[in-house]
């Protein structure tokens, strides 16, 4: 019962959350609802290493959100700090690759433009073409063609990779 009224409590914050930002209340509000339910299921999660952590997909798409509500909080420094480490946690602990397709491409999507913003575009490359491998082994489509247009926006003014001209070309 205990468990069930935690995770009642923590899809009520989201859903506040979502209705909060749709009826466009301050992303300050969107950022403590969502942050009240990471914390219920992984408390301290933002100040802790995740590898303290068994965290569920559920959970990382919840951390994934509570990153891009952040972003439009303009609270970029903290989603620099939690992208990153999601982003490891995946690399390291999600063997299944249904998972790590939903969740890497997703975090990858949203660090990159920040990346790009500091002008981190060579790291910026390397985790999109880390994505555009797992989604084209894994024979998924969605978030590809973007994920070659950051890779490509990266690479702009730098010599032409194989890559580059290959996403080009398949984006054409």
């Amino acid at each position: 019962i205990v468990i069930n009224e935690g995770l009642q409590k923590q899809f009520w914050y989201q859903v506040q959350a979502i209705v909060a930002e749709s009826t466009g209340q301050p992303s300050e509000k969107c950022i403590e609802l969502l942050g009240q339910a990471v914390e219920l299921t992984m408390p301290g999660i933002q100040k802790n290493s995740m590898e303290e952590y068994l965290i569920s997909a559920e959970e990382m798409e919840l951390l994934l959100a509570f990153s891009e509500i952040l972003i439009k909080g303009k609270r970029e420094p903290e989603v620099m700090e939690l992208l990153p480490k999601i982003l490891s946690y995946v690399e390291k602990n999600y063997n299944d690759y249904e998972m790590k397709v939903k969740i890497y491409p997703r975090a990858i999507k949203v660090l990159v433009p920040l990346l790009y913003d500091q002008r981190q575009k060579t790291e910026g490359m390397v985790l999109c073409k880390k994505a555009i491998e797992l989604l084209c082994w894994q024979g998924v489509l969605f978030d590809l063609t973007e994920l070659m247009e950051w890779y490509l926006k990266c690479n702009e003014g730098l010599p032409q990779t194989e890559e580059a001209v290959r996403y080009e070309k398949q984006l054409q």
